[in-house]
């Protein structure tokens, strides 16, 4: 099997064209100041819900009416990429506006606000009408920035009509105006000259060769007119253009011309009339200058493995829908799993500029049996040996080779009938140095991990030291950057340690450590908690509307994820309470002692105010912070930084055991909306006869004990459980318990 590269005929036929003519500087492309200086109108998305546009904002203005749309067209059933007028720029939706280019956009309308802007869906039209003049009449698309027009026929090829057309009064050349009609799927970029007027159509496809007519009339022209049409070479398939049907009415000022083509033509129409007053800030026309070409490269050449020429071997690649569960950290689209057969064989071809000696590094997984492949370079063979490896465990075998400047062959026999995985083959020039690859630390609360290098090779070993602070412990370290993070990788290392160790992958590596709070008998975790969930055991109320875990929603009270500080998520609430104790299956049970709250809150909005309160089963305030200002403010930015957003305690006491409740609740008025980031309740102190023990490893040390909850219930096979127990010992000594 041999990947047969070459190019699709739309690409030659459209595009490598359109590029041409970018670079020769027939079509001009603005820059992001112009694009942003013509934009009349930005919609500010300030809500909570979908970053996406109301579903009536197009309607009236540029959303077209075409068969090949479902429904209403909007979203996914909008399947017609056409606008049906050039009229109006983009209304683009923005989280905020970044510079003072785009905040002298003129109009601002807030996505909260627009029903108040736009009430009607006339009064939304007559508003953009007033703000963007008419380009043209008809219905053919005619976008205009300064003397450039973008135009084509906005119908699919599912629409009944074939055809559209447009008249264009003239701004910059001195005749009256252009009048077009274009054949099925033409488009063309058109630029006015005050003498002249050069038009570059295309209407290429790849299903048919029928050649389309596209109609240009200019009227207004006092001396009749010249033409040059040129016909592009792009190797296409059924590409051709031709003029006809040209004629001159000097009485009428008016002259016609028409192309017919299949794919791009040129043409240059020099016209000239009466008209005065004419535009002359035309656009740059001058030729794109050349970019640098870089130097011969003399580095490693990466080929992946299933791009390569293959027999009786099996090729998996990745696609939508499908990834490889029992095979991981392969680079590229995916790998080639060889067959065991000596039949089974791999080919590539490689041009050098220039010879000299070389590793071929062979990056494989094999664990079915140790053996040998022979490698088979420009007709020189020589057994490769592959080693037996575990599972996801990639090994590089190396073949030392002197390739030859011009065409080089290596082919892979499977001389040893392996059943393995190949990922890639690596052309390395010999004394290459190793590649190091990043090693990265993340700053994280309560400790610090620090790496004994900044950059290793691929194999090398990479130690880190660990202090947590006083009353911590290190939690997790997870490696949270490339594949590595959708892998969920995390670094191992035995409780209580001080180091740990990994083996450095052909991969950059940034670690994330996180430190939990050894005193703490709950803790907020938003490790396993999806965007738009409520975390474990949280219940929000929001005016009369109440939601308990376990929900899932895409507006009001959930989890927001892909934030910038502590744990990267945070618990959006507004209006009236956020709490944790009160569900049945989620009670916070405390023993008679001394207790500190400790949280975290930001503000989704503005600057709202908050009380953090401690409550007993029946709702009786046991303790009460001061109202509180949440901040920082990332003003409904889902991807806000909320690093500094200042922790609070609350310390109390309980004297009597119970059920109680933590409780956020909202000491302002109207729509006020908060970030809850952090949660924890500590256990402070020993004064009440409690032991604290880590869960792992207590089943060895608790021989034949019994274990019950604070109700009196026995616990199941007298298993510990996270909080308070209650440990009646062998000889019958009763105490309690706390597992953190």
């Amino acid at each position: 099997t041999r990947r047969n590269w070459t190019t699709f005929p739309n690409f030659q036929g459209i595009w490598l064209d359109m590029w041409r003519r970018i670079i020769d500087g027939t079509m001009y492309i603005p820059s992001r100041e112009e694009v942003v200086a013509k934009t009349k109108v930005v919609i500010v998305h300030d809500t909570s819900d979908d970053f996406r546009v109301w579903d009536n904002l197009y309607d009236g203005l540029y959303k077209q009416t075409d068969p090949a749309n479902r429904g209403n067209g909007n979203w996914g059933d909008n399947l017609c990429y056409f606008k049906s007028t050039g009229r109006y720029g983009a209304i683009p939706m923005v989280t905020g506006l970044y510079d003072a280019a785009a905040k002298a956009i003129p109009l601002q309308v807030k996505k909260s606000n627009y029903s108040s802007r736009w009430s009607t869906q006339t009064r939304k039209v007559n508003d953009f009408n007033n703000r963007y003049p008419e380009v043209s009449k008809g219905d053919l698309y005619v976008n205009r920035y300064r003397n450039q027009l973008v135009t084509y026929t906005p119908y699919t090829y599912l629409n009944k009509k074939k055809t559209a057309s447009a008249e264009i009064p003239l701004q910059y050349n001195t005749c009256d105006s252009l009048q077009l009609t274009y054949g099925k799927l033409s488009s063309g970029i058109i630029r006015e000259y005050a003498d002249h007027i050069d038009f570059y159509l295309n209407n290429y496809r790849s299903d048919s060769t029928a050649q389309q007519t596209d109609k240009i009339v200019i009227t207004g022209v006092t001396v009749e007119p010249t033409t040059k049409l040129t016909k592009p070479t792009t190797n296409a398939t059924g590409h051709n253009a031709s003029l006809t049907g040209r004629s001159y009415d000097a009485e009428a000022k008016t002259f016609t011309i028409s192309v017919r083509h299949m794919g791009p033509a040129i043409l240059r129409i020099d016209c000239s009339g009466n008209a005065t007053e004419r535009l002359t800030d035309v656009l740059p026309s001058e030729t794109l200058p050349q970019p640098l070409q870089p130097e011969p490269f003399r580095g490693p050449i990466l080929i992946e493995a299933e791009n390569m020429d293959r027999k009786d071997a099996n090729c998996t690649l990745t696609h939508s829908g499908w990834w490889a569960s029992h095979v991981n950290d392969f680079a590229g689209m995916g790998y080639i799993e060889t067959k065991a057969t000596t039949n089974c064989a791999l080919r590539h071809q490689l041009k050098l500029a220039e010879g000299g000696d070389y590793n071929i590094l062979v990056r494989y997984c094999n664990s079915n049996k140790a053996g040998n492949m022979r490698a088979t370079i420009n007709g020189t063979a020589k057994n490769v040996a592959f080693e037996k490896v575990g599972m996801s465990d990639w090994h590089m075998a190396i073949i030392p080779a002197t390739l030859n400047a011009g065409t080089n062959t290596l082919i892979l026999q499977n001389s040893g009938s392996i059943t393995m995985y190949i990922d890639q083959i690596i052309y390395e020039p010999a004394g290459t140095p190793k590649e190091k690859f990043k090693v990265l630390i993340r700053p994280s609360d309560f400790g610090t991990v620090v790496a004994d290098v900044d950059s290793a090779a691929a194999g090398d070993t990479v130690t880190l030291t660990i202090t947590p602070n006083e009353g911590y412990g290190i939690k997790s370290m997870n490696v949270v950057n490339s594949i590595f993070f959708t892998q969920g990788k995390t670094i191992p290392f035995t409780k209580g340690a001080t180091t740990a160790t990994f083996v450095m992958p052909d991969d950059n590596v940034t670690i994330q450590p996180a430190f939990y709070d050894m005193a703490a008998i709950y803790e907020l975790d938003f490790s396993d908690v999806a965007s738009g969930a409520l975390p474990m055991g949280w219940r929000t109320t929001d005016g009369n509307d109440v939601r308990n875990y376990p929900t899932q929603n895409g507006s009001g009270p959930r989890t927001f994820t892909g934030m910038t500080g502590y744990q990267g998520k945070a618990l959006y609430w507004r209006t009236t309470s956020a709490e944790y104790g009160r569900l049945t299956n989620y009670q916070l049970t405390l023993q008679p002692g001394n207790y500190q709250l400790v949280f975290a809150m930001a503000a989704w909005k503005g600057t709202p105010s908050y009380q953090a309160r401690i409550l007993s089963s029946s709702g009786a305030n046991i303790m009460s912070s001061a109202t509180l200002k949440a901040s920082p403010n990332v003003n409904g930015n889902y991807a806000g930084d909320i690093s500094s957003a200042q922790r609070n305690t609350l310390d109390f006491e309980v004297t009597n055991q119970g059920k109680y409740i933590i409780q956020f609740r909202e000491t302002g008025s109207g729509m006020q909306e908060f970030l809850l980031v952090e949660c924890r309740l500590r256990y402070l102190g020993n004064d009440t006869g409690i032991d604290f023990v880590e869960l792992e490893g207590w089943g060895e040390k608790q021989g034949a004990n019994t274990v019950y909850d604070l109700n009196g219930r026995r616990a199941a096979n007298s298993q510990l459980r996270k909080g308070i127990n209650i440990v009646v010992d062998a000889d019958g000594r009763t105490h309690k318990v706390l597992v953190r």
